[in-house]
């Protein structure tokens, strides 16, 4: 009888150490994939974050054009003016009507 009562000793102590490690894959898996998503977040952001060369000289071309007066035809003498001026011209043309 004794040598039963070793054996369902030894087998719950294999049981424990499985369900232990067990555990602890879990929480290295759940980790990993934690930091990894983190990571990838991060790479992203700064891919967001970094403006191409062109596109930021298309965006100081479109800001000039929005803010400065110039020729559109000069023999038709139509002009550009700044969107701020315009806008308020335009509000005073409908408080006028």
């Amino acid at each position: 009888m004794r040598m039963e009562k070793k054996n369902e000793l030894r087998i719950s102590f294999i049981l424990l150490i499985g369900m232990a490690a067990m555990l602890i894959l879990l929480t290295i898996a759940l980790a990993t994939q934690t930091f990894s998503l983190a990571i990838q977040e991060g790479e992203k952001q700064k891919f967001i974050e970094q403006k191409p060369a062109e596109l930021e000289a298309l965006v100081k071309e479109q800001q000039a054009a929005l803010s400065g007066y110039r020729w559109i035809d000069k023999e038709k003498k139509i002009t550009a003016i700044p969107i701020d001026r315009a806008m308020e011209l335009v509000v005073i043309e409908s408080q006028a009507k």
